[in-house]
């Protein structure tokens, strides 16, 4: 069998829907690439935003580090200050209390020694009462007694 040629009526719209299918294939290439081109863009914009970002992040969490290590020597520097305050004080109470319990002390020394003396006094006096009892019983016993009825 014989290949006929086709007709001339038939190739016309075979070689117009070739051309629009090219066309539309180009067309349909180009926006697909303008696409792409304008994603492409979107991603590398994106990654930049996102790379500023984190050095932004990086950037605030060395600050927000070296805020906390400036806030714990000030602390720690304030610890230490009130802590010598403390001990300060305290020493200074304590030798006020030292102070306080000599006077306490020298008070009731001299207060037994005042009660010493005073008892002394005392006992001398009854020494002498008691030698003049004494004497006065001697003579009393020296007497001669009354005879009794």
């Amino acid at each position: 069998m014989q290949r006929s040629s086709p007709s001339p009526r038939l190739i016309i719209p075979r070689l117009f829907l070739c051309l629009a299918s090219t066309m539309l294939t180009g067309c349909v290439s180009e926006e697909l690439e303008r696409r792409v081109g304008a994603l492409e863009e979107k991603t590398t914009k994106l990654e930049l935003a996102l790379s500023q970002f984190d050095l932004e992040h990086v950037a605030r969490i060395a600050q927000s580090r070296e805020g906390l290590k400036a806030d714990a020597a000030q602390v720690k520097a304030d610890r230490e200050h009130l802590r010598a305050e403390l001990n300060t004080k305290l020493e200074e109470a304590y030798r006020q209390v030292e102070t306080v319990r000599k006077d306490i002390i020298v008070i009731v020394q001299r207060a037994n020694g005042a009660t010493v003396k005073e008892l002394d006094d005392r006992v001398s006096l009854l020494d002498v009462l008691l030698g003049t009892i004494l004497l006065r019983i001697e003579e009393l016993e020296k007497r001669p007694q009354p005879l009794k009825k």
